[in-house]
């Protein structure tokens, strides 16, 4: 068995039981991006004001990483890079909003995407639940870093 993997990967434990809702949260977020990344609103063959891509692109590209994380995190064996790809992840989003923010862009980031004639609760409440998704992610994942790290020094320490 490996440093990071997890010893009761079938038991209930926080760890799991993080990973299974952050997959779930994941799975649907990603898919929102994908099918929003499919309508046909003007916006998403702008550039985002952020990076060089298009809008579309960066939905297509962001939903499908969502959807291969989601998917790491049901069917993955190693516990450490479960948490370690969702704290990356949460990472990244933050980094992208706070670039905004330092930017002066004050749009919304379209995190959901942006065509919601299909979910008339996701457009009210776009900017809530990101931001309640991406406290959960981050502060969920670098917890459970920070408890995998001190449990290792701990491990580490006996050993000696």
């Amino acid at each position: 068995m490996t440093r990071f993997a997890s010893k009761s990967s079938s038991k209930v434990s926080p760890h799991n039981v993080f990973h299974l809702c952050a997959a779930v949260l994941l799975l649907i977020t990603g898919a929102i991006k994908l099918i929003s990344a499919l309508g046909s609103a003007r916006e998403l063959d702008l550039a985002n004001p952020m990076l060089v891509f298009t809008n579309r692109s960066i939905l297509l590209g962001g939903g499908l990483l969502e959807l291969w994380i989601s998917g790491y995190l049901l069917c993955g064996s190693n516990q450490f890079l479960k948490t370690l790809l969702t704290a990356w992840l949460a990472t990244a989003f933050v980094a992208y909003r706070y670039a905004m923010w330092l930017g002066g862009i004050v749009t919304s980031c379209g995190c959901l995407g942006r065509n919601f004639g299909w979910a008339p609760f996701i457009e009210k409440n776009e900017t809530m639940l990101t931001r309640v998704i991406l406290a959960y992610l981050l502060v969920g994942g670098y917890s459970l870093l920070f408890c995998e790290f001190q449990r290792t020094v701990t491990r580490d320490e006996v050993v000696k």
